[in-house]
């Protein structure tokens, strides 16, 4: 049989220099693969690195607009011009001077609708707080869903006007969604306990003790597992379950 003779080809060589150098091939290679992973892990570290930054410097832009908008708030209520200033006017005026603000923030906005309803709502005024927590609700719920914490803290207040208001079956039905929700997220916190309080009274209006007894002792107990028996959250829990035994005739 004839045998062709011809020049190796670069395939054959380079496999031949690997045999014949197999240490320095095999560095070469490691140090090529660590090469690749290093470059890899830094590109990763730079992405996230900068999503970071975007997200920390829109929390400061954020947080610059809520000190802009307060800042303009405290100008406007001036106490030496103004001595007999009460809270709740400055809390209306807040409320009158937040329309249109912020509409390209609707996180911040939200947050802000529910810190000045709070305020109205500890200042008696449901009808000046309800336009505002039924806006900062659209608003959560389109940025968390309403299986989130957020968008119920916003329920809870919207309960709160509710009762204020006498409406007392609206106030358990979004009571019992409040308590649903938390249940499922944070079911040992003191926001679930507070659910529970809050559930137990509006039942105990409608004359329902065995229910409402039932809240507030799995209120106590969540309390009293979170803070022990001399916090101030259980000394309250206590005593509304002591309230509710006595108008239950127990």
């Amino acid at each position: 049989e004839t045998v062709l003779a011809r020049r190796p080809s670069r395939t054959h060589r380079f496999a031949k220099f690997c045999r014949r150098h197999r240490g320095l091939v095999a560095g070469l290679a490691l140090a090529f693969f660590v090469l690749v992973a290093g470059v890899l892990v830094t590109s990763v570290l730079l992405v996230k690195t900068s999503r970071l930054l975007d997200e920390r410097n829109d929390e400061v832009l954020a947080a610059e607009e809520a000190s802009g908008f307060l800042e303009g708030l405290f100008e406007q209520t001036d106490p030496q011009a103004d001595p007999d200033v009460r809270l709740s006017e400055v809390a209306i005026r807040a409320a009158g001077r937040f329309e249109g603000q912020l509409q390209g923030r609707p996180a911040l906005r939200a947050r802000l609708l529910d810190s000045i309803a709070k305020t109205l709502l500890d200042l008696d005024l449901p009808d000046r707080a309800k336009p505002l927590l039924e806006e900062s609700i659209a608003l959560r719920e389109g940025l968390d869903g309403k299986r989130s914490m957020a968008y119920v803290q916003t329920l809870e207040r919207l309960a709160r006007v509710a009762q204020l208001e006498s409406r007392h079956e609206d106030a358990e039905a979004l009571q019992r969604e409040v308590l649903d929700v938390r249940l499922d997220l944070a079911p040992d916190s003191e926001l679930c306990a507070h659910a529970w309080n809050n559930l137990g009274v509006t039942c105990s209006l409608f004359g329902r003790f065995d229910e409402a007894l039932e809240c507030a002792r799995r209120s106590l107990e969540s309390l009293r597992a979170l803070g022990g028996d001399l916090a101030n959250g259980t000394l309250q829990a206590r005593i509304q379950l002591n309230t509710t035994l006595s108008r239950s005739g127990q």
